[in-house]
This record gives C-alpha cells, sequence and structure tokens, in this order.
C-alpha cells in the first residue's frame, strides 16, 4: 500500500509521497496510482526505485513487519554522516 492511501499514516508524513503519484498521473503508470494492489517483494523494490528517483532520495530501506510477510520501504533523503573521534559532521 502506498503511504498516500495509508489512512493511519499522518498527513505531514505523506505530503512528499504525493508527488510519485502525481507522476503516475501524468504518466498513466497505474501501480503509481492505485493505493493498494497484490505485489510481490519485486514489485516493492521496483515502486522504492521510481519512488527514489523520482523524489531523488539517497537510498531505499526495506522494512519486514513481525511475521515477515509485509514489507515497508523508506526513502532517505538526507543522510549525515558523523565521525565519532571528531565529532564532524558531512553531508551525502
Amino acid at each position: 500500500m502506498w503511504a498516500w492511501g495509508n489512512s493511519s499514516i499522518e498527513e505531514n508524513v505523506k505530503k512528499e509521497i504525493t508527488r510519485v503519484r502525481t507522476y503516475g498521473i501524468k504518466r498513466g503508470f497505474e501501480n503509481l496510482l492505485t493505493a493498494k494492489w497484490p505485489a510481490g517483494i519485486m514489485d516493492g523494490w521496483d515502486m522504492a526505485a521510481i519512488s527514489a528517483y523520482i523524489l531523488k532520495a539517497k537510498g531505499v530501506y526495506r522494512i519486514p513487519s513481525n511475521d515477515n510477510k509485509l514489507f515497508s520501504f523508506m526513502l532517505f533523503k538526507k543522510i549525515t554522516l558523523v565521525d565519532s573521534l571528531s565529532k564532524k559532521k558531512s553531508q551525502l
């Protein structure tokens, strides 16, 4: 299920992912328009990759449910590396 179609996710969290849906509307890409559809793990990775491209994400992380039957995908847009010895931070 897409975050924009999930009523348990707060609106401020959904804000940016709606750009992916808009991309799907403009291009007629059904899997980006449908909130929930039967999908396998590779479909999830494909949608995450498309979303990462559209939103210019730096990476994607897959989170399994407790029973490993469902997965959530999280995009990372801002990554900060911290050198624990010098306390210096740098952006990727």
